[in-house]
C-alpha cells in the first residue's frame, strides 16, 4: 500500500514493496528479533532479549517489523513514549526504557535495524513510524538520539569541539540517515 502525507517529505509516498508488509511486532518475533540484533555488529548498541521482551511488553504499539512473504523478519524499528524531549539529553542508553511514559507526547525513535540484503528496509520501517505519528494527535514530535558512525573516540581529538565539528560537516553515515529522511540534530 501507499501511505501519503503531503505536509511533511518524510511521509510522502511511503510505498511498500510488494512482497514486504509491515505490522507490529509481537512477543513471537523475539527470537528472530533477537536474531537481526546481531546485524548491529556493535555491542554498545545491541539490545538484549530481556530488553526487547520489555520494549514489546510496556508498548506494544509502538514495534514495528517488516515481514517478506516467506515470513522471514527484514528489519524492526523500536520506539517508546516520553513526557518531554528533555528528559532525552540527560539519559544513558541503559536507562532509556526508564523513560517510557504511556501516552506521553514524544516518540522516541530507539533503534531502527534491517537484514544487510534488506536494502531500504530501514527507511521503509521509520518512514511509516513517521507517518503513525503524524496521524496521532497526542503526538507533538518524533526524536532520537543516534551515534556518528565515523567520529572515532580513539583519535587524538575527542573534545566537544571536534565532535561538533563532525556534526557541522554533515557527512555521517549515522546522521545522513535521518538528516535525508527530514531530521535535523537539536542537541549534541
Amino acid at each position: 500500500g501507499t501511505s501519503t502525507d503531503d505536509s511533511q517529505p518524510w511521509t510522502q509516498g511511503v510505498k511498500v514493496p510488494e512482497g514486504v508488509s509491515i505490522r507490529l511486532a509481537t512477543l513471537d518475533d523475539l527470537p528472530s528479533l533477537v536474531e537481526l540484533e546481531s546485524f548491529w555488529h556493535n555491542g554498545l548498541l545491541e539490545s538484549d532479549e530481556q530488553t526487547l521482551r520489555t520494549r514489546l511488553e510496556h508498548h506494544p504499539a509502538g514495534q514495528l517489523v517488516a515481514v517478506a512473504n516467506d515470513g522471514q523478519l527484514l528489519g524492526a524499528m523500536y520506539s517508546q513514549r516520553v513526557a518531554a524531549y528533555d528528559r532525552l539529553l540527560d539519559t544513558t542508553r541503559a536507562g532509556e526504557l526508564e523513560l517510557h511514559t504511556p501516552g506521553g507526547p514524544v516518540i522516541q525513535l530507539l533503534a531502527v535495524l534491517q537484514r544487510p540484503e534488506a536494502k531500504n528496509v530501514g527507511d521503509l520501517i521509520r518512514r511509516t513510524m513517521l507517518h503513525l505519528g503524524r496521524l496521532d494527535p497526542t503526538v507533538e514530535r518524533a526524536c532520537g538520539v543516534t551515534r556518528c558512525r565515523n567520529f572515532d573516540p580513539t583519535s587524538s581529538d575527542t573534545s566537544p569541539k571536534a565532535y561538533r565539528a563532525h556534526v557541522d560537516e554533515g557527512s555521517d553515515p549515522g546522521l545522513l540517515f535521518h538528516t535525508l529522511a527530514g531530521a535535523f540534530v537539536c542537541d549534541i
